[in-house]
């Protein structure tokens, strides 16, 4: 038997579909990856701001009690994402994480930041910044005894 070869078939063999889809199915797998860690990139980078904009508020207010100019206070805000830059009893500035809402205070032996008169902190301590998107990545932001040094780690 001899197979009748219609010259006018217009459209696609399942094969061609199914090769298609395959190439399209690599490509999108090739872009998700890349999406996925740009996303974490931004995550880390997005917790280094928080908490170098801490640890230079922290040395701030280090630096205007120090030289008895204002008496200035840090409250850490679990529950509110943020924290509070105070002078006395009133907020001077008030900084929550909106950029990044999966962003938060995970834990931490310090709720309050504040110095004495020749730069010692009244109180020492550490606490960490942590993501919803990467758990487990944290910063740990740490106020170091005497000299009230701010360190900030990767752990």
């Amino acid at each position: 038997m001899v197979a009748n070869l219609n010259k006018n078939n217009k459209g696609f063999t399942l094969l061609e579909l199914v090769l298609g889809i395959a190439i399209i199915l690599v490509l999108v797998s090739f872009l998700y990856g890349g999406y996925s860690s740009y996303r974490k990139y931004i995550c880390k980078s997005n917790m280094l701001i928080i908490a170098k904009t801490l640890a230079l508020d922290i040395a701030h207010v280090q630096q205007l009690t120090s030289r008895n100019v204002l008496a200035l206070s840090i409250i850490i805000n679990p529950d509110k994402n943020g924290y509070n830059y105070m002078e006395r009893l009133n907020v001077r500035r008030r900084i929550v994480f909106r950029e990044d809402p999966s962003i938060y205070f995970t834990d931490g032996s310090m709720v309050k930041v504040s110095f004495t008169g020749n730069g010692a902190p009244q109180a020492t301590g550490s606490f960490k910044l942590g993501s919803k998107d990467l758990p487990g990545y944290q910063i740990l932001i740490e106020v170091q005894p005497v000299n009230g040094r701010v360190v900030i780690r990767e752990i």
